[in-house]
């Protein structure tokens, strides 16, 4: 999979892979990751969503991860 994505895709994983290793217990990161595989899925399916606002994953703030995801959704449209 790493293999085909762009370099900014890789970068962008590999933030988002740092920010989750930064959650120590290993339960709690799990949620996270699934409701982040939920909300990618949701917007996958509902190109035209826009998320103005922070959505709080516990302590941990992904807008980053929703606007590329949101960027990445519009262009595919």
């Amino acid at each position: 999979m790493l293999s085909e994505m762009t370099s900014g895709e890789r970068n962008f994983a590999l933030l988002v892979e740092h920010l989750l290793n930064k959650i120590e217990a290993p339960e709690y990161r799990q949620v996270n990751v699934e409701a982040l595989m939920e909300l990618a899925a949701i917007v996958a399916n509902n190109p035209s969503l826009q998320i103005e606002e922070y959505i709080v994953l516990g302590k941990h703030y992904y807008k980053l991860v929703f606007s590329i995801i949101s960027k990445k959704a519009s262009s595919n449209s």
